[in-house]
């Protein structure tokens, strides 16, 4: 019976919807730390977010106002302001997080079990680092962080192909 619930606890960290702490976890610095900041930041808010390809805006603990986007292409690059207000804006790619960490990921489930990572979207738009396992190894639950340079990072099973 313990090891049943064992198993279904490891199991849910796998799968489970991030907590409010973990959205908002990544290396966002409080409002009252760098109040010029967060005053830029509110100001540009939406007009960030209308920019194609942007899924998240905040300051981060080294100042700087960071736009998280999936890809970095020229297009969005040039669009991206430099700086707001004499804040600088850092651009974060996800896929290239990634792929700096291509090798980390696979090791979470073993070489063996590993499938592929890849980003996704949670329904509110919001980027993850999702790694797809062939079988889980539940013996590794407790090694699996829940997130890669402040980005969300969920564990799955990958699914069968559909057959036609």
């Amino acid at each position: 019976m313990l090891t049943s619930i064992a198993l279904l606890t490891i199991a849910a960290a796998f799968t489970s919807p991030p907590t409010a702490s973990e959205v908002v976890a990544y290396d966002e610095a409080p409002a009252n730390l760098d109040p010029l900041e967060h005053q830029a930041l509110q100001r540009y808010r939406a007009e960030l977010m209308r920019i194609h390809g942007v899924s998240l805006v905040y300051v981060a603990n080294d100042r700087n106002i960071v736009v998280r986007v999936r890809k970095i292409t020229p297009a969005l690059d040039a669009e991206m302001p430099k700086e707001l207000d004499g804040c600088r804006v850092k651009v974060v790619s996800v896929e290239d997080v990634v792929k700096r960490h291509l090798h980390e990921l696979a090791q979470i489930a073993g070489e063996q079990a590993f499938f592929k990572a890849d980003v996704e979207s949670f329904p509110d738009g919001q980027l993850v680092i999702v790694v797809r396992v062939r079988r889980p190894s539940w013996q590794q639950a407790e090694d699996v962080p829940t997130n890669i340079e402040g980005i969300p990072l969920r564990v799955l099973v990958a699914q069968e192909p559909l057959t036609n």
